[in-house]
């Protein structure tokens, strides 16, 4: 059976990177046809005809901060070096009607795991499942 897809939604995903006790928990988002639309045509060239993810292919910069920014819809148990958990910063995204992550709260993510969160964003919003991680 053939299932809709809930924009608005969001899985949890622990990164296959995070190597402590306590694991920082990701909440990707799935998101809207318009920019599941705007992002294919931005980033097709990700995906092979199977719908498997090439492997050879490396995204720019800003296809990655984009996939991420409207992707990721926030965080638990991300800390800083104090551990005091970090609380994301929003803005609103004026395209599609959603609150996304500021640029600053952002750069605060590794761009190892960065790159890894577009992957999975791109796994849910098109396949509709991440990869089963942590």
């Amino acid at each position: 059976m053939i299932k809709p897809v809930k924009v608005g939604a969001t899985v949890e995903y622990v990164s296959r990177l995070d190597t402590g006790k306590e694991k920082t928990v990701w909440l990707l988002r799935v998101v809207p046809l318009g920019w599941r639309t705007e992002v294919w045509n931005n980033t097709s060239k990700l995906v092979t005809a199977a719908g498997a993810f090439k492997t050879n292919y490396v995204p720019s910069a800003n296809e990655l901060i984009q996939i991420v920014k409207m992707g990721l819809d926030g965080w638990r148990n991300f800390k800083d070096e104090d551990g005091k958990e970090i609380t994301p910063e929003y803005e609103p995204d004026k395209r599609y009607g959603l609150r996304v992550l500021t640029d600053e709260s952002l750069g605060l993510i590794p761009w190892p795991v960065l790159s890894e969160l577009a992957g999975e964003i791109m796994r849910l919003n098109f396949l509709q499942e991440p990869e089963k991680k942590g």
